[in-house]
């Protein structure tokens, strides 16, 4: 796979991305709560202070927050305004884990199947590339221990029994070789 070319869909693993985004949300939220209403507490205080030093009329608490409410009014629109940003750079950023994980599980998957799995080439910008040089290394490592060689792929064509009749001329030309040493060593003697 070309790791130039950019997926069709953000939004590639329900659970993981999914997860990410509600708590990311949770947390956006519970910090602008926290934020709004410490800056009304701040004012809430001044205005209590101020009341009892100047002798000036305070202001109930529905009176207050109103005016607090509609002198930040700003700040609450930024707030809500700039969520869905935040949340759709999570979605990018996400994805760039749960993209290479939707791969190496596809591939996993293929081989418990039996089934040809060709080598794993990340985006760019993918993270995870420590798994993909460790899952060919894999991909390299098995093919070796089914008798092929490590830069070509195992072909899914190739039976066990072909498989086991490759090996057993491998080992009969090595015992042909081996003879043909000791016939040329006794003949020299």
């Amino acid at each position: 796979m070309d790791p130039k070319q950019q997926r069709k869909k953000s939004f590639v693993n329900r659970e993981l991305q999914g997860r990410f985004l509600s708590r990311l949300a949770g947390y956006w939220i519970f910090y602008h709560l926290v934020l709004w209403h410490s800056l009304f507490a701040i004012d809430l205080m001044r205005n209590f202070l101020g009341a009892a030093v100047m002798d000036s009329p305070r202001l109930s608490f529905g009176e207050l927050y109103s005016a607090f409410a509609d002198s930040h009014r700003v700040m609450l629109f930024l707030m809500v305004g700039s969520l869905p940003i935040v949340l759709r750079d999570m979605v990018r950023l996400t994805h760039q884990v749960a993209g290479p994980l939707v791969r190496f599980r596809n591939a996993l998957r293929q081989l418990a199947e039996g089934r040809e799995v060709e080598k794993i080439k990340l985006r760019n910008g993918d993270l995870l590339t420590e798994f993909q040089d460790s899952f060919n290394e894999f991909l390299d490592s098995e093919r070796r221990q089914q008798g092929w060689p490590a830069n070509n792929p195992a072909r899914s064509d190739v039976t066990d029994l072909e498989i086991q009749c490759l090996d057993e001329v491998a080992n009969l030309q090595a015992e042909v070789s081996a003879a043909d040493r000791n016939t040329t060593a006794t003949a020299s003697v």
